[in-house]
């Protein structure tokens, strides 16, 4: 048995076509994993691409090139260190992460393996993300999709205003 009748989900949900250039962008890295050329790329080669081809002109969001406020940035500072890509509100005094990326590499196999040179694993270097005391990590849940298109997000606990 289905939660929702499956004949009044088709009636009243229609699918919005793709737009070309999404599209074409979506298109392009699906051949670059279909084709296996993406596990001869090291992880850093791929940052910018995926950054502007993905996250920004798939998903909309905008860096610095689109304006003095902004709302996805590379190499982020946090800790004693930085992300590879955050997602939050960027161009005023103090950059506010809503959510931090560690890209990994194609070849990456398991999460939870120590890293090389790192003495951690990438799920280890997560968690120190959310144990920083300042951000507040469940309320960026309910911002992220407000962040892109405006929307409120459907998570227990998120209200318009957070």
């Amino acid at each position: 048995m289905n939660l929702f009748n499956r004949k009044t989900l088709k009636r009243h949900i229609k699918a919005d076509p793709i737009p070309s250039d999404r599209l074409a962008a979506l298109e392009a890295w699906t051949e670059l994993i279909s084709s296996g050329r993406i596990e001869r790329l090291k992880e850093t080669a791929l940052h910018g691409q995926f950054a502007s081809k993905i996250v920004e002109g798939v998903l909309g969001y905008h860096g610095p090139a689109g304006g003095a406020d902004y709302n996805v940035s590379t190499e982020q500072n946090i800790l004693r260190g930085s992300v590879d890509l955050a997602l939050g509100r960027f161009g005023g005094k103090t950059p506010d992460i809503v959510a931090p990326f560690e890209l990994k590499g194609a070849d990456t196999r398991d999460l939870d393996a120590i890293m090389p040179g790192r003495n951690k694993s990438p799920v280890q270097q997560a968690w120190e993300y959310v144990s920083i005391p300042e951000q507040n990590w469940p309320s960026s849940r309910c911002k992220i999709d407000q962040l892109g298109r405006g929307l409120a997000a459907p998570w227990r606990g998120c209200s318009p205003d957070s």
